[in-house]
């Protein structure tokens, strides 16, 4: 089966030559800094944790759902085709086309899991923290804490993925190869033959030079050895906003939908990826207590109607919360009316504030904490000094702060009658 072909599980047979898997990182920041929940797949859609692996959160978008039925209805629908394509009798197969869809999807949604595995673990021996792994219906999200600065490290990071999908496209070539030859069983040739053209297709789709995939992140590495991150990044995008308007005409003239979707997540990613870069140079050497609301913190036993109460007074719809734990967290006035207000008295801010993943500290430079800003599901963290809670600092504030840091002021001009005085 040509390597193509795999994609049938997206488009139909005549559009079959169209490349389908996408990831995003929850390190990519976009523009939109009156919603600072952008980004967070938990803001907009629901999202459950199920398993852990290595100690790493798998959580379930809800839109995969839809992938999901998608791609077994055309892989059922299309499963004469994908035997004939690996060599396999489907009257030889102990199970007919359904079956063999679900097992086949479910086979590819594990592929991209492994992929965005390999992101991690590289992630995890260059001392980052993977926050979790989100599987969503246009590939996955691995949420790491931040971007290596080095060029070399992001590119040993960002090749992860696709050398883990290679790997797993030779061992699979390799026992498809030799089960074919010593074995009459049908039912594993056809599954490692799937498996490795599938991860053969997500290796070469993530290494296009385009961000947000995989092979942006590695064009940006290389060029940033040679001129620097913030010129680098700028060529990347164009690079970027070529493919992308390349695959939208492509998915017009198609009548594409997936493509179309493809194209404006990476125009979109591209966007987002320069905001990124330009806003973390302006913040580089500014201390994060420069934007540090000061609020009191609200102790974690107090009701809700006291924390309702102390938005009123403080005028911040958004208050840190004092934990017996010492845990980051924060609690909302969107969370607490979502609480009738006859259960207010009873209920109390430990039970539904929101534990983030850590705090901002008075000294620490606005770059390194950017991204972990951006990615919190409630657009902030908590600020704290000498390990005191002092307040909390916003991604709002960030993206205006960055903006105004990126404008060319001129120096003021002095009157000669100024300067006689």
């Amino acid at each position: 089966m040509n390597w193509c072909d795999v994609v049938i599980l997206i488009t139909p047979r005549r559009f079959n030559r169209r490349n389908w898997h996408c990831e995003n990182r929850a390190d990519n920041c976009g523009s939109d800094c009156a919603n600072p929940n952008h980004m967070n797949p938990s803001s907009s859609v629901r999202r459950r944790s199920f398993w852990k692996v290595f100690g790493i959160p798998i959580r379930i978008h809800s839109s995969l759902i839809l992938l999901l039925i998608y791609l077994i209805f055309i892989t059922a629908l299309q499963f004469p085709i994908i035997t004939r394509d690996a060599g396999v009798n489907p009257i030889a197969l102990s199970f007919g086309p359904v079956p063999w869809a679900v097992i086949l999807a479910i086979s590819l949604l594990l592929s991209v899991l492994v992929h965005e595995m390999g992101h991690a673990w590289v992630a995890k021996s260059q001392g980052l923290e993977v926050r979790s792994i989100t599987l969503m219906m246009l590939g996955g999200i691995s949420s790491i804490e931040r971007m290596p600065d080095k060029p070399s490290s992001e590119l040993k990071l960002s090749v992860a993925g696709p050398l883990v999908s290679i790997f797993i496209f030779v061992i699979g070539s390799f026992l498809g190869s030799f089960l074919s030859s010593v074995s009459s069983w049908q039912g594993p040739v056809l599954f490692f033959h799937w498996l490795s053209q599938t991860n053969l297709v997500l290796a070469i789709f993530n290494l296009l030079p385009a961000f947000p995939l995989d092979g942006g992140r590695v064009l940006r590495a290389l060029l940033s050895m040679i001129y620097g991150p913030i010129k680098a990044t700028q060529l990347s995008i164009l690079i970027s906003h070529g493919f992308a308007i390349v695959m939208g005409i492509l998915g017009f003239l198609t009548l594409n939908i997936f493509l179309l979707l493809v194209a404006f997540f990476i125009y979109a990613g591209a966007q987002s990826e320069g905001q990124m870069t330009i806003a973390k140079s302006h913040l580089k050497e500014m201390p994060a207590g420069t934007l540090i609301h000061r609020i009191l913190p609200i102790d974690e036993h107090e009701t809700l109607t006291e924390a309702a109460l102390r938005i009123r007074e403080s005028r911040e719809i958004i208050l840190p919360v004092r934990s017996r734990q010492n845990l980051p967290a924060l609690i909302t006035l969107d969370q607490i009316l979502r609480i009738p207000r006859e259960s207010r008295d009873r209920i109390k801010v430990q039970e539904i504030m929101e534990t983030l993943q850590s705090f901002v500290d008075f000294e620490e430079p606005l770059s390194t904490v950017f991204e972990s800003i951006a990615s919190s599901p409630v657009g902030a963290l908590p600020a704290r000094k000498d390990n005191e809670i002092i307040g909390i600092i916003r991604y709002s504030d960030l993206c205006i702060e960055s903006e105004l840091s990126g404008i060319d002021v001129p120096e003021k001009k002095i009157d000669q009658k100024e300067k006689a005085a």
